[in-house]
């Protein structure tokens, strides 16, 4: 049962979360911490209802919606649903665009119809009977070397660690009204729609591979709900050494 919530911990790290870490820490320091942390302990919850929709009741959070809606309004939320995924996914292909001038000096545009080709090289993968598994195991890994890299240059700062333990168990005592755009940033970018359509579609596929009685899908679902709490946690730190 492991594997999608190292899917769902991308949301969680990904450019636009850097630019609200950016932000935040740039504004105020420390003291937010703790609007991040309450964020992520949010998300773990908002997970589990992925779980609980995709094994009891055997639908994806858009199928879902499309039982639940008339004609007219399903299309209306598949059109909102688009527009959420293409703005939530621009920070990436930008962010992929600028690594590879940064490393490569190659121009934008390159970059960008690069992100296309590897989104496309990742979904073909769906097509081979371990593909799943595959995208699990490369988003673990990138994930890991992303970790390792930015507590090593956390470690070169030096941060204050009194400071930082103090923003992350009770910042919210120095929050003050210019802080507010800080942390809608990143209630912005932890809570991300399309990972929820994501969560719900990839457990779905965990769930069609077990037995169907009550007892058992009762137990996965209590190990689909724990396994997306280590990805998440590790994303906080991540967030935190940015």
């Amino acid at each position: 049962f492991s594997g999608p919530g190292w899917f769902v911990s991308i949301a969680y790290v990904d450019p636009g979360n850097y630019q609200a870490d950016i932000q935040a820490g740039s504004t105020s320091q420390y003291s937010l911490l703790f609007a991040l942390w309450w964020t992520g302990i949010l998300s773990i919850y908002v997970q589990i209802l992925c779980v609980r929709l995709a094994f009891y009741g055997k639908l994806t959070l858009s199928q879902a919606q499309a039982k639940n809606s008339t004609k007219a309004s399903r299309y209306f939320h598949w059109a909102i649903a688009e527009f959420s995924t293409i703005i939530t996914d621009l920070p990436g292909v930008i962010g992929f665009a600028i690594a590879l001038n940064y490393f490569f000096g190659w121009r934008y545009y390159i970059g960008c119809c690069s992100s296309l080709a590897t989104t496309m090289l990742f979904l073909a993968t769906l097509n081979l009977s371990s593909g799943m598994r595959i995208l699990e195991i490369a988003i673990a890994i990138f994930v890991a070397i992303m970790s390792v890299a930015l507590f090593v240059e956390m470690d070169f700062v030096n941060p204050d660690v009194k400071a930082l333990f103090k923003g992350w168990g009770y910042g919210f005592v120095d929050v003050n009204s210019s802080d507010i755009f800080s942390i809608a940033g990143i209630l912005g970018s932890v809570v991300m729609p399309h990972y929820l359509y994501l969560h719900t579609a990839v457990v779905q596929s965990k769930a069609e591979k077990v037995n169907q009685s009550p007892d058992v899908i009762n137990k996965a679902v209590k190990l689909c709900s724990v396994e997306p709490v280590l990805p998440i946690l590790i994303s906080f730190f991540v967030n935190m050494a940015v």
